[in-house]
């Protein structure tokens, strides 16, 4: 059924229909734009084929602390960790879900939030 698939002939015909569709003009740009593809694409594949480069340690930079002084901070009041605000929560009527008052849809299942 496929013997002889790509025959001189075919070739030309094809080199023919590309010549009318794009003209003589832009036939040295779509070949070379061809061509740096398939070399990106050769030199992905390389990449891919060898192992990662390990990269070299170097000795770290030793830094010697100054002398060792305690450092007080004083403050004027004392801090207190605040509590997050609690959210109003909606349910969903599809899912059931808790709904975000300032969400627009269910996190759940995708449903748009009734709006309150």
């Amino acid at each position: 059924m496929f013997d002889g698939l790509l025959e001189p002939t075919h070739l030309i015909i094809i080199l023919v229909i590309v010549l009318i569709i794009f003209g003589p003009g832009k036939l040295p740009e779509l070949g070379s734009a061809l061509g740096r593809g398939i070399k990106e694409f050769r030199g992905g594949m390389q990449e891919a084929a060898e192992p990662p480069a390990q990269a070299t340690m170097s000795p770290a930079t030793v830094v010697s602390p100054g002398p060792a002084t305690p450092t007080v901070v004083e403050s004027a009041a004392p801090t207190v960790a605040s509590a997050p605000e609690p959210v109003a929560a909606t349910v969903c009527p599809t899912c059931g879900a808790a709904v975000p008052s300032g969400a627009r849809f269910c996190g759940q299942c995708g449903t748009p939030a009734p709006q309150s």
